[in-house]
């Protein structure tokens, strides 16, 4: 995501910023999908929790997406490993309860 971010704030600059919030939107729907698809591959959800899941899933792919928006847009072209080594412990210790419960 930080990638992805630096990249089209870096090449496609004017086009970025007037399609933002559609490229937001498709790109979060995407992340989410992939998020779904990781949790639905760790453990197996009975039917009554899909509302939970569903919730989980968009809170963890906007937090991911989210963050790494607001570190390219502080100008953290630092090491992206650093952002990872600061939200990943965060994530995965809220993950691990929601799934848990």
């Amino acid at each position: 995501m930080c990638d992805y971010h630096q990249s089209m704030g870096n090449n496609h600059t004017r086009l970025y910023k007037s399609a933002a919030v559609l490229i937001d939107i498709k790109v979060q729907l995407k992340l989410q999908d992939i998020v779904l698809s990781m949790l639905m591959n760790s453990k197996t959800f009975p039917n009554n929790e899909k509302d939970k899941l569903e919730l989980i899933t968009v809170m963890i792919s906007s937090g991911i997406y989210c963050a790494t928006k607001r570190w390219h847009s502080k100008d953290s072209l630092k090491d992206t490993s650093l952002l990872v080594e600061e939200v990943l412990p965060f994530m995965i210790s809220g993950l691990k309860s929601a799934i848990e419960n």
